[in-house]
């Protein structure tokens, strides 16, 4: 297990499915380190050919629409619902910040959050605000796009105490 390696507690979707009550979207993986938040939603997104060579922001979004922005919901949606346990909570969910990284089998060629919120906000985060509120669970900025073979490189660094998850 990639996160037991890096000496990470990780809860994954069988955890927090079983534990926390209510309806809702969930994502695969919730991690805590020092108070702070990651929550690691894992989709076989493939872009298309289209998506990946065009200038037009809408044709991004449609291309990710069914799985990379679907993620960024889901993620942000047990979120919400994981701020809102009532003490002593029965999943660990730190007090600071919180950061949600969707990792793809495939480069999407995002780029950073902010290149992404620049890009693709317009389009994307009204909606999500209709959904659940406004202001967002999870501010844009702290949302990434990572390949799975970026997350594994991250964490071996994490192992090889080279960097935290978060820092």
């Amino acid at each position: 297990d990639l996160f037991m390696d890096a000496a990470l507690q990780a809860t994954p979707e069988k955890t927090l499915k079983a534990t926390l009550p209510g309806p809702g979207q969930w994502a695969d993986f919730v991690i805590v380190e020092d108070e702070t938040n990651v929550v690691i939603d894992v989709k076989g997104v493939e872009m298309s050919q289209l998506g990946r060579i065009t200038w037009n922001p809408d044709h991004v979004v449609q291309a990710l629409s069914g799985t990379a922005i679907k993620a960024i919901g889901q993620c942000m949606d047990m979120v919400r619902r994981l701020r809102a346990q009532l003490l002593p909570r029965r999943i660990p969910f730190g007090s600071g910040e919180t950061y949600i990284l969707i990792v793809s089998f495939d480069r999407l060629y995002l780029g950073s959050h902010v290149a992404f919120g620049e890009a693709f906000g317009p389009s994307v985060y009204p909606k999500l605000e209709r959904d659940l509120g406004a202001p967002l669970p999870v501010p844009p900025d702290n949302v990434f796009f990572l390949s799975i073979d970026e997350l594994e490189r991250l964490l071996a660094r994490v192992q090889a105490k080279q960097t935290t998850l978060v820092g």
